[in-house]
């Protein structure tokens, strides 16, 4: 509740509680998978008058060891909701949360010895010091997170204005809800086959998360809990599409981004060959004006799609209000980790 006033995002006070509890029974959150922290002072833990708080959500993920042959799955985390009230700021409070964090998720033998000068080190929860790497999208810039192990990763968007279309007319299916917790079972082993043949042209080391057990789901529940607040915005009933009659996998998911203003249409997975493209673009485009979306946004496009989206009229940005950051737990240094699949 103490994050209400910075987070509610035009949410009345019951509303966002409703809210904060409806998330948290979904999968991508069961069974210990999702866990709120606060710092608190030693002499009284259990005060709700904390110091800060952050989230960590458990995920599976990929790595491919430039060493080896062939990849594993592990256990990472995503960090989110990193708060601190307005009168515990500037104090070294989330500081201290944040480098704490790191001898909670990961195994203790990777890390640097706990320093004296911290006090005693945090006690960790049965089913955790388990992780291979965490990641967090920092809306403050790199500096911060830089200093407390996050390193930052290549980001850019490639940001349509809608337009009138029809090339996907007769062309497409439409995705309920429903329809991508499917494709997103599939997308997942779509994610490892390819995660397996692009690590192999790599010499550095790679990581990527899965997109199923909740993850990308989360995206649509996130968003739709939030839009009641944006009275502008309706509720999408289309969430994604797929082409009719391709032979190759040719989808994509998406949410009504409202982290932007205006609040644009960002496809969170995309799988499409460069001839498909533009048919698909279509669809997204009409679904984003259905919307009242202005743009259509990609996170990350891959390197195969990018001279047909600026044929296309898509532009790249920088996005300094997301910047994917990573913390790497393996004998690798975190600067020489790829972070494939980095979508929203």
């Amino acid at each position: 509740m103490r994050n209400y006033a910075s987070w509610n995002r035009g949410l009345d006070l019951d509303s966002y509680l409703k809210r904060e509890k409806t998330v948290d029974i979904y999968e991508h959150a069961q069974n210990g998978k999702l866990r709120t922290w606060v710092l608190a002072p030693v002499d009284n833990p259990q005060t709700m008058d904390f110091f800060c708080a952050c989230e960590t959500f458990q995920r599976q993920a990929l790595i491919h060891r430039s060493t080896s042959n062939g990849h594993r799955r592990v256990i990472a985390y995503g960090i989110a909701a990193v708060f601190c009230p307005q009168e515990n700021r500037n104090k070294g409070y989330t500081t201290h949360m944040m480098r704490l964090l790191h001898y909670i998720l990961a195994p203790v033998d990777t890390l640097d010895t706990f320093p004296t000068n911290w006090g005693s080190p945090p006690l960790q929860p049965s089913g955790l010091a388990n992780a291979s790497f965490s990641a967090l999208w920092s809306v403050i810039g790199t500096e911060f997170y830089e200093r407390l192990g996050w390193k930052a990763k290549e980001h850019v968007n490639t940001i349509w204005p809608c337009r009138e279309t029809t090339e996907h007319l007769g062309r497409v299916t439409w995705l309920s809800e429903d329809d991508c917790e499917q494709l997103w079972e599939d997308d997942a082993s779509y994610v490892e086959e390819k995660f397996l043949d692009s690590s192999r042209d790599e010499s550095q080391t790679t990581c990527a998360f899965l997109p199923n057990n909740g993850l990308a789901a989360f995206q649509i529940r996130r968003v739709k809990t939030f839009l009641p607040g944006s009275p502008n915005l309706p509720i999408p009933t289309k969430w994604g599409v797929k082409l009719d009659d391709e032979t190759e996998p040719a989808y994509a998911t998406w949410i009504t981004d409202i982290n932007y203003s205006p609040a644009s249409l960002t496809i969170t997975r995309i799988r499409i060959s460069e001839k498909a493209f533009p048919i698909l673009l279509s669809a997204a485009m009409e679904a984003a004006k259905e919307n009242g979306c202005n743009t259509v946004r990609i996170w990350s496009l891959d390197e195969t799609l990018k001279k047909i989206a600026k044929t296309l009229g898509g532009s790249e940005e920088q996005d300094l209000e997301c910047v994917p950051s990573l913390a790497w737990y393996e004998p690798e240094d975190t600067n020489d980790v790829k972070l494939f699949f980095n979508e929203r």
